[in-house]
């Protein structure tokens, strides 16, 4: 047997056991020599050509009359210990072969062994993974982007990028619905280079919620476009543009409505939609619902919040606007109210008759209680704007009770009334917190008792311990009346602002309703309590309790007010007064004419300053009015102050919310004394400072 029939029969043994297609062509004709079984399977044009009449490369190519590009027949002669290998995709069978290449004798000849190994399986698993890995990859990318703090816009535009860049796709479109006018409209869309998209901005696709289309798109399944008898003849006309019925389109779900269409086309024509594509777009418009409803709601906060500010803001002003409106209103009703209680102190001081004396009685009566709601006023402003601040000093608890005594038994007397005081002897006697306010509160309610009583009643204020620590005291105090008494549903609107038990009281008593929210808003701030027991015909009993530290004697002697004679001798002393209104300027000689003090004025703070300036040493105290012309009082305190005097400037103004004390103080004044002036006060202060 000779070396090439040896060969051709080693061929034909190793090929009856080899699961490969194998065949031999001429190296230099590109005859087909031999094909085993497997070749003429895959490729019958084998099995129907007569032998030596079929090149290689028409069983690949039909028709074809030239040898294939890669083909390494001349590589292999001119070398013949070569051996070459590469991958082949056949498009007729859409298979992919791994081919070797090697150089043979046979029949005396040179010819190429060729063995062919399907590796089409492989392939598909390495695509699919890949596949798998890209969608994985755009999932994790997307998802990672509306997670950020990226706009909306850029998210859906990028979005869109990445599924082009990493999918089989060459067009990825957003229409969103137009809800009043029910269709879909292009507004984000990312195409391969050089594809030109078929949906353009123009294009409105009807919505039409009445066909099962719709109501399928509703409940989440994609839209395929191949049967085009399902869709209108208008969103015919946008996808007739296309070459290919690859198109799928997949709803994202906002709100349960469909807020816009997740649309791709492939570039693999009449490329068939898998389940898994299906549910890989799926979780890309899950993926965006979830963002959408984050970001959404991230907006209608951010929303939220800007309109919150906008209101605070304009609470603020308003608040602001009411403060300067109340503070303004204070100043124009309180001087005034300075003048009438001035003059009726110093005519009262006066020889008058007894009716004319009873007469400017009733004038002083009259114009504290106008003073008092106009405090009543400004306190409920300072509770509501937050601005109300309690002290912390040493006091001591028989003072104060007898104080409310003294002040509330003028006004019971007027009624014929009795204000009796019974206090446990086993209360402390010296606490810390602020007296003012307690006297205050117990005033204000025993104001009440007095209001609601008849004449020839007895009003108790009835003070006890109901726990004693160490270093501290709780303590209840009862206002009892036996007055008109009130019922269940009267008692629970008393602590509102503005209320009363009913429209009468309000015409047959008087008073503007503020006294009790008052007193309820301060024993809050003292972490206290009150309540009331009543009943109509049998009287109340208002009951504080306030929890107080206790402290020594010692320890007033830093804060007590210094006793004021009977008769206060400022001899040799000089007070420089700057006011503009000249009957408050009258009013203030009168009122300090029996303290023997000489007093000179000026008519704004310009003259003051000037005053001052030209008698340096001269003047003990300054009392000085605030809104004056030419130049205010706090100007004119931080010039003084700016010119090296440290006399006491004491402000004398209308103007009495904490702010106005503030500014007072920082613009260099000593203290702060309200209008109308109260005489004991100013003489306190004037001791306290010069004496």
């Amino acid at each position: 047997m000779s070396q090439a029939t040896n060969e051709k029969f080693y061929f034909s043994a190793f090929d009856s056991g080899f699961q490969a297609g194998i065949y031999v062509s001429d190296a230099r004709t590109f005859d087909v020599l031999y094909a085993n079984q497997l070749m003429k399977d895959a490729y019958p044009i084998l099995r129907d050509s007569k032998a030596g009449g079929l090149k290689c490369y028409e069983m690949f190519f039909p028709g074809t009359d030239s040898p294939c590009e890669n083909c390494p027949h001349h590589e292999l002669l001119n070398d013949s210990g070569l051996t070459v290998t590469h991958e082949d995709y056949n498009p007729w069978s859409e298979e992919y072969f791994r081919v070797h290449y090697s150089i043979v004798d046979w029949d005396d000849r040179p010819a190429i062994f060729h063995t062919l190994i399907d590796i089409s399986e492989i392939r598909r698993a390495e695509a699919s993974l890949q596949k798998q890995i890209n969608q994985q990859l755009v999932i994790t990318e997307i998802s990672r982007m509306f997670a950020s703090v990226m706009d909306l816009d850029e998210v859906i535009v990028k979005s869109t990028q990445k599924m082009i860049e990493f999918l089989e796709l060459n067009a990825v479109y957003i229409m969103k619905t137009n809800i009043e006018d029910d269709y879909f409209y292009l507004s984000h869309s990312s195409t391969k280079p050089n594809y030109t998209p078929i949906v353009k901005p123009s294009d409105r696709l009807p919505i039409e919620r009445d066909k099962p289309l719709y109501q399928s798109f509703l409940a989440g399944k994609p839209w395929i476009l191949k049967d085009f008898s399902m869709v209108t003849s208008a969103q015919r006309d946008v996808f007739d543009r296309s070459s290919s019925t690859a198109f799928i389109g997949v709803p994202i779900h906002y709100e349960n409505d469909i807020w816009a269409m997740l649309c791709c086309t492939s570039q693999l024509p009449n490329y068939e939609w898998a389940a898994d594509d299906i549910r890989f777009l799926q979780t890309i418009c899950n993926i965006f619902t979830s963002g959408l409803e984050r970001r959404l709601r991230e907006k209608e906060l951010i929303e939220r919040d800007r309109l919150l500010e906008e209101a605070k803001l304009a609470a603020e002003n308003a608040n602001r606007s009411k403060s300067e409106f109340l503070s303004q209103m204070s100043h124009e009703i309180r001087t005034p109210l300075n003048a009438i209680i001035g003059m009726t102190t110093l005519i009262k001081r006066g020889d008058i008759s007894k009716t004319e004396r009873e007469q400017l009685t009733q004038i002083d009566i009259s114009s504290n209680l106008l003073l008092g709601i106009i405090n009543d006023i400004l306190d409920m402003s300072k509770i509501e704007a937050n601005k109300m601040t309690l002290e912390a000093k040493p006091f001591s608890l028989d003072e104060l009770l007898h104080t409310v005594h003294d002040i509330v038994s003028v006004r019971a007397r007027e009624k014929q009334q009795q204000f009796v005081l019974d206090i446990d002897p086993d209360i402390p006697r010296f606490l810390i917190g602020d007296s003012l306010r307690i006297t205050q509160i117990i005033t204000n309610l025993a104001y009440n008792a007095v209001k609601f009583s008849n004449p020839g009643s007895t009003i108790r204020l009835r003070t006890r311990a109901l726990a004693i620590t160490h270093n501290s005291a709780t303590l209840c105090f009862d206002i009892i009346d036996k007055g008109i008494g009130m019922t269940e549903e009267q008692v629970s609107r008393l602590f509102s602002p503005f209320e009363q038990a009913n429209k009468g009281i309000a015409r047959k008593y008087g008073g503007s309703g503020l006294g009790l929210a008052i007193v309820k808003s301060l024993v809050d701030l003292m972490s206290g309590t009150v309540s009331v027991v009543s009943a109509p015909g049998e009287g109340s009993t208002f009951s504080v309790q306030l929890t107080l530290l206790q402290c020594g004697e010692g320890a007033l002697t830093q804060n007590e007010v210094v006793d004021i004679a009977d008769a206060v001798d400022l001899s040799g002393k000089c007070i420089l007064v700057a006011e503009d209104v000249e009957i408050n300027r009258q009013i203030l000689i009168a009122l300090l004419e029996p303290t023997n003090v000489q007093i000179e004025c000026a008519e704004n703070g310009q003259i003051a300053v000037d005053m001052v300036d030209k008698h340096p040493g001269k003047y003990d105290a300054i009392l000085m009015d605030v809104q004056m012309p030419v130049m205010d009082g706090h100007t004119a305190a931080k010039t003084i102050r700016e010119g090296g005097y440290t006399l006491p400037i004491i402000a004398m103004t209308a103007n009495v919310f904490k702010e106005d004390v503030d500014t007072a103080l920082a613009a260099g004044m000593t203290a702060h004394i309200a209008k109308p002036i109260d005489i004991d006060l100013l003489l306190h202060t004037l001791v306290k400072y010069i004496q």
